[in-house]
């Protein structure tokens, strides 16, 4: 199958990563010119950890991201500790994954350098999508129309694609 991803977050790319592996030939439309140093750290539960083992990039990620000892919560003004976690190695005795903390660039290289070459149009945003004779269309920020057997909608809370199926929130 054909298929377009609107957005290429985590969760766009993860998909992306998902389906090529299933043999599909996938096309990710991704608004930035080019991914950067912004936002935080991500933290990667023992869920999260297992979907990404099951992407093939846990092993690297293991070796990169930090695997904080506890979850520390304190009082704002005084900094008393109010609470500890046990997070990476007892999530992983007991959940069979550790916890990770990762900074999202890095998560999105590892994501990214998965994916077959080319796969995603960067400066490229869908601003619509509609039915086609044959499946999706998704229609680009330059004007062009992408024809697909599917059509994902990745591309977040202001999503296009969620509002051409669906309409205003």
């Amino acid at each position: 199958m054909k298929i377009g991803i609107a957005g290429g977050g985590v969760g766009g790319m993860a998909a992306a990563i998902a389906l090529q592996k299933q043999g599909h030939d996938v096309t990710i439309f991704e608004r930035a010119r080019a991914f950067g140093r912004i936002g935080a750290d991500v933290n990667l539960t023992p869920n999260a950890v297992h979907a990404l083992d099951g992407l093939g990039i846990g092993e690297l990620l293991r070796t990169t991201a930090a695997r904080p000892e506890y979850r520390i919560s304190r009082t704002w003004d005084t900094g008393e500790e109010t609470s500890r976690l046990p997070m990476s190695t007892a999530a992983e005795e007991r959940y069979g994954a550790p916890q990770l903390t990762i900074h999202r660039a890095d998560l999105l290289a590892a994501l990214e350098n998965t994916l077959t070459e080319n796969t995603i149009r960067f400066a490229t945003q869908v601003i619509a999508a509609e039915e086609g004779s044959s499946g999706a269309v998704a229609i680009l920020s330059d004007g062009t129309r992408f024809e697909a057997d599917a059509l994902i909608g990745a591309d977040g809370i202001h999503s296009a694609v969620r509002h051409s199926l669906f309409g205003e929130d």
